[in-house]
């Protein structure tokens, strides 16, 4: 006797487990199939791979998903659009990765008349500041005087005529404008 998909999915999600291994055993191959288009569209070298892509959405996008199954075609429909969205997570985690630091942004900044910095990356540094200039020179000003002329918060605010909140606020959104500016310099 053959149980229907969408039963079995049905009772998946209520927390059977045989249900859940019966049909996995159903629809992994077509999952696969969707998974390798999916990634077929993605950039060379992509780290993930169609098996894994169809374990991540069926144990942990499908397992929790709490809208009823109405037919096959729905749950490979909505197994299509969780593909996408892991795709999409990968994607920003990568990405994330790829940030610097605000952090890292001031320790380039306090190092960058240092000789042994590559010229690439002060060049970096020194056009992200520019055009930090060019949008806050408030802000600038505030990052010039901290991390490139050495000064404490105190000795900022008073050469700057601004309170010491102003000037910390001041250099926190610079240097967060300017490591998005230098995605992937690390």
């Amino acid at each position: 006797m053959e149980v229907p998909l969408t039963l079995l999915l049905s009772r998946a999600q209520l927390g059977d487990r045989f249900a859940e291994n019966l049909a996995a055993r159903l629809v992994v191959d077509k999952l696969r199939t969707m998974a390798r288009a999916l990634l077929g569209r993605e950039r060379k070298g992509h780290t993930l791979q169609a098996t894994a892509l169809v374990s991540e959405v069926f144990i942990q996008k499908l397992r929790r998903l709490e809208t009823p199954i109405l037919s096959r075609e729905h749950y490979y429909s909505m197994a299509a659009y969780a593909m996408r969205q892991v795709l999409i997570d990968h994607a920003r985690a990568r990405s994330a990765q790829k940030r610097v630091p605000p952090d890292a942004v001031a320790d380039l900044l306090m190092t960058s008349g240092n000789s042994s910095m590559d010229a690439d990356t002060r060049l970096a540094v020194q056009q992200a500041f520019e055009r930090l200039a060019a949008l806050d020179a408030k802000a600038a000003a505030a990052i010039r005087c901290r991390f490139i002329d050495g000064y404490t918060v105190q000795q900022a605010a008073e050469r700057l005529n601004s309170p010491r909140w102003k000037v910390r606020a001041d250099c926190e959104f610079g240097l967060k404008w300017m490591a998005d500016g230098l995605r992937g310099l690390s």
